[in-house]
């Protein structure tokens, strides 16, 4: 398990209240790891925005921005409706 997964791992862990059963802690780890995964895979998208663009021939570069940028942000959409992440 990569770093990272462990961490949003323990993030959840940590949210649940102590007074809760364990059937019902079970629950919300589930729930709240499940969030976290997506809300990273939403994140590490919308961080690859532009500043990734490999640049090359001119003529093609605003072109290729806008529909790179457009493809990234409809995946975003796509993951968070599709797991009801906002």
């Amino acid at each position: 398990m990569n770093e990272r997964i462990k961490e949003l791992s323990l993030q959840a862990s940590d949210s649940i209240p102590d007074d809760v059963n364990a059937e019902h802690a079970m629950y919300l780890f589930q729930k709240t790891f499940a969030e976290l995964i997506v809300r990273e895979c939403v994140r590490v998208l919308e961080a690859k925005k532009l500043s990734d663009i490999p640049m090359g021939v001119e003529a093609f570069t605003e072109d290729w921005d806008v529909g790179y940028n457009d493809a990234l942000e409809d995946a975003v959409k796509c993951i968070q409706q599709h797991f009801g992440v906002e």
